[in-house]
Order: C-alpha cells, then sequence, then structure tokens
C-alpha cells in the first residue's frame, strides 16, 4: 500500500489539535481543508467555538492557512471573521496549492496539514513533503465525486488496519460516522482557554 494515503496523525475532533499538542510535535502552523473540516459544507456561518479555536491558537502563536477546493464569498466570509489568509480553488492533491500556502508563512515554518479525506487533504500533503492530520468529517452531504473515493476511502483504511499501519486515534471514543450524518461535536474550548484567549 501506498505510504501517500496513511495520515501520519488520525483525531476524531479538530479541538483536539491544540497549541500545547502542536508545539510539543514541533508545528508552528496549520493548513486547514475547509469543507467538512472546519465547516460544514453548504453552512454559511462559522460556529462560535470554530472562531474561538482560531483565536486560542493565534494566540498562542500558531498560524492558520486555510487550503480549500472552493471558493468564492463562503470562504472569503470565513477568511473574513477568521482573520486567517486562505488559498482557494486548491485542485487538491496537486501540492502547487500547499506551495501557495507556506509561501504566505514566514520561510521555514513548521508546518501540518489538516483535514478529512485521505485522496485530497493526506494524499497532496505527502505529495508537498508535509505531514498531514486526518480529522473526522462532520458528515453535511458531499459531491458524487467524494461519496465514491469515501468507498475508496474504506479499502484503503481496511487494508491498512490489517497491515498494522492505519495510526491509532489520538482522541476521543473510536467510531465509525457514516458520511452525510452529523459526525462528533466539535465543542472546542473551556472557560480557563477563553479567558487565556482573551474571549468572554
Amino acid at each position: 500500500m501506498n505510504n501517500l494515503l496513511i495520515p501520519d496523525y488520525r483525531f476524531a475532533r479538530l479541538s483536539s489539535l491544540t497549541p500545547d499538542w502542536l508545539r510539543q510535535h514541533g508545528y508552528q502552523a496549520l493548513l486547514l481543508d475547509l469543507d467538512n473540516t472546519f465547516l460544514r459544507r453548504y453552512r454559511e456561518q462559522v460556529p462560535p467555538d470554530q472562531i474561538h479555536w482560531v483565536r486560542l491558537l493565534r494566540q498562542h502563536g500558531i498560524a492558520v492557512v486555510f487550503v480549500s477546493n472552493s471558493g468564492g464569498g463562503r470562504l472569503r466570509h470565513v477568511r473574513e471573521v477568521t482573520g486567517c489568509p486562505a488559498v482557494s480553488w486548491a485542485l487538491k492533491p496537486w501540492g502547487r496549492a500547499f506551495r501557495k500556502a507556506l509561501a504566505l508563512l514566514p520561510p521555514d515554518t513548521p508546518a501540518l496539514v489538516v483535514g478529512d479525506q485521505l485522496f485530497t487533504d493526506v494524499l497532496g500533503a505527502h505529495l508537498a513533503g508535509l505531514p498531514a492530520a486526518l480529522v473526522a468529517s462532520l458528515g453535511s452531504p458531499e459531491f458524487v465525486f467524494t461519496r465514491a473515493m469515501r468507498r475508496l476511502e474504506t479499502v484503503v483504511i481496511r487494508r491498512a488496519r490489517a497491515q498494522q499501519r492505519w495510526p491509532r486515534q489520538r482522541d476521543g471514543e473510536e467510531r465509525t460516522v457514516p458520511h452525510g450524518k452529523p459526525a462528533v461535536s466539535v465543542g472546542i474550548v473551556g472557560e480557563k482557554d477563553r479567558e487565556k484567549a482573551g474571549i468572554s
């Protein structure tokens, strides 16, 4: 099996990527997917907890750049409410978009790609020579092509598990979420973290 499709890390929740965890693993930036990773597909408004999580990362010196295969007003709104730059119409898994995202950061910034798909986010990260974290999809309806890729993902995951090459989930209870249905809770920060980030 191709190592390019095996994520370096695996999480149930985006919120588990805390400033402490990122610093401990040497990362100073996230190259973050949008649809069904940060925001449910077709949803326009960013939930307050997601905004708080981004603010908390930035408060601790972790940069965030969105890298999305979509674009238009929806991504523009996300950029405005989070204050983070974005690369739109990225054509992942091609590595050019990740190189464009890295160019928005100081030179040699250690970055981690984060997304919910093997054949776009994980493959694209590895083609660009970057590490990748796979998070559980938020579960909103997906394109027909994406649904087809999900079937291939199932094959990849089953084989990786059989070969003991599938990374352990680093947070929460291990479970399978049917695509197109609500996934795990995405609650982000507690009161102490809100105070640290200056969030009321």
